[in-house]
């Protein structure tokens, strides 16, 4: 997710998911690997202040689940109508079919708050994680 535009990945998920008539099945996960070897050449400027936690992540579903882009009271003016801007083609059922790579216990309670199926591996703990543990 760290080398992709929220909104450009977002808007290429939804025409994949048309194109695949709804099959698309969507994995996510925050951070940058190889960042150091990576970054100068994908983004323009310094990419390193740039948020690369759940927010990212965030906003690509925001994208996905069809919220509006901007305030109330931003429109487009097209002969013939006037809409408020999303993202295009908009198919409400791929947001069910959203996951997420967690490896955390925050990780997996980030995904079921933002209402994400978790995608877990068979080599992940949740021990010993930045997750304090529940009370008795």
């Amino acid at each position: 997710m760290g080398y992709e535009s929220p909104f450009r990945l977002a808007e290429d998920l939804a025409l994949a998911d048309v194109l695949s008539q709804g099959r698309l099945q969507i994995g996510f996960s925050t951070g940058m690997p190889h960042a150091d070897l990576l970054g100068d050449l994908v983004y323009d400027g310094d990419w390193r202040g740039f948020d690369l936690s759940y927010g990212r992540i965030a906003r690509v579903v925001s994208n996905l689940r069809g919220d509006y882009l901007g305030g109330p009271d931003t429109v487009i003016h097209s002969p013939g109508n006037v809409q408020r801007p999303r993202l295009q083609p908009h198919n409400p059922g791929l947001a069910r079919r959203l996951w997420y790579g967690g490896g955390s216990l925050r990780s997996a309670g980030w995904a079921a708050t933002n209402g994400l199926n978790l995608l877990s591996g068979n080599i992940v703990t949740g021990e010993g994680t930045d997750a304090s543990p529940r009370p008795s």
